[in-house]
């Protein structure tokens, strides 16, 4: 790890001398103030530097925290580095340590820590590419065509501590309505071989936009895959005049990344109702989660927000209210009533 940041930072004063373009493919920033004057921040932000370097060679990092209360030495937690290039500008090619990239990424839905505060379940996208590997891939047709391999190791979800050979494929087919995301991969442990895939249908009218990701995590090749392992999001998004509205289903899975979430029989369901005029908007909204592992719970809210650029700053309140006082299961939020500001986006 050490030798690879030498290196990455080697090639920054090469850069100087060409144009060099700073993106943000991933950006959010989540805090939260309780009724006791706490205020904790979350956050997970991915950075791509294109050094303008003949080849094109780009240098990615990645950060994220979860519920920082303090300043201190972590309050800034390295993720991810990467780096790419173009070779003969025929293919790009990747190496990463620790997240590459998020699969099922969407600005709309039922994701991000405002409504998913436990630690590494923020459930923003369905599956990130994490590990340390390779990635190629090339665009085809003015962009619209691009597929991907990658090739990493990773640890393996059933035992955490032995690491596992995976080989995934991705495609993602994007005109100016759509945008399709197909993944299946393999990961090969102690003998066995294992199976996992996800897709993703987006529509981008903006005025009236739908979404569905469906993921499978790992399971043996000759295993039957259960309804209640997958991740299902489904999303409805309608602007009309001045009125918004957006609906969320969603499925927790029993697996998010490498962490298990041991939830059978549960569903979300969100609803926001609001007003935008330009950039600006604000409404109420409420989420339901209904789950034989946590207690029956209601959490209304109200916001407000405001569009600069490509990222939306969002405030609000929200009260999380167990439906039966007497059940004793836990909620899966990390304050009861809270104040929240969220920033994210893509730049």
């Amino acid at each position: 790890m050490k030798k690879i940041i030498v290196l990455m930072i080697m090639f920054l004063p090469l850069s100087f001398a060409h144009p060099v373009t700073i993106m943000f493919p991933e950006f959010w920033i989540y805090s939260e103030a309780n009724t006791g004057g706490t205020i904790t921040t979350s956050y997970r932000i991915d950075m791509l530097i294109d050094t303008g370097i003949k080849y094109g060679v780009k240098i990615g990092f990645g950060l994220r925290n979860y519920h920082i209360s303090s300043i201190n030495s972590n309050m800034l937690m390295l993720d991810s580095l990467k780096l790419f290039t173009t070779p003969f500008n025929l293919f790009n090619l990747g190496i990463f340590i620790g997240k590459n990239q998020t699969l099922g990424y969407s600005q709309i839905g039922y994701q991000g820590f405002q409504f998913h505060n436990q630690t590494n379940l923020e459930y923003i996208g369905y599956k990130e590419i994490r590990g340390s590997g390779i990635e190629i891939y090339r665009s085809f047709w003015d962009e619209i065509f691009e597929p991907h391999i990658f090739i990493y190791s990773a640890p393996s979800i059933f035992y955490p501590a032995t690491n596992q050979l995976n080989i995934d494929a991705l495609l993602i087919v994007k005109t100016d309505d759509y945008k399709f995301e197909i993944y299946g991969g393999i990961a090969l442990f102690n003998g066995s071989a294992y199976k996992r895939f996800g897709i993703q249908i987006e529509t981008l009218f903006d005025k009236l936009d739908f979404m569905i990701s469906v993921y499978s995590s790992d399971t043996l090749f000759t295993d039957i895959i259960f309804f209640d392992s997958l991740y299902i999001n489904v999303t409805e998004h309608l602007i009309s005049g001045i009125f918004e509205q957006t609906l969320s289903l969603f499925s927790r899975p029993s697996y998010y990344n490498q962490y298990k979430e041991n939830t059978t029989g549960d569903l979300d369901v969100f609803l926001a109702l609001g007003l935008k005029i330009e950039d600006f908007g604000f409404g109420i909204e409420n989420s339901f989660l209904l789950s034989d592992n946590y207690a029956l719970t209601d959490r209304p809210g109200a916001y407000v927000y405001f569009i600069s650029g490509s990222l939306k700053y969002k405030l609000g309140v929200q009260y999380a209210l167990k439906l039966d006082a007497a059940d004793t299961k836990s909620i899966p939020y990390f304050n009861d009533l809270s104040i929240f500001l969220q920033v994210n986006g893509q730049l």
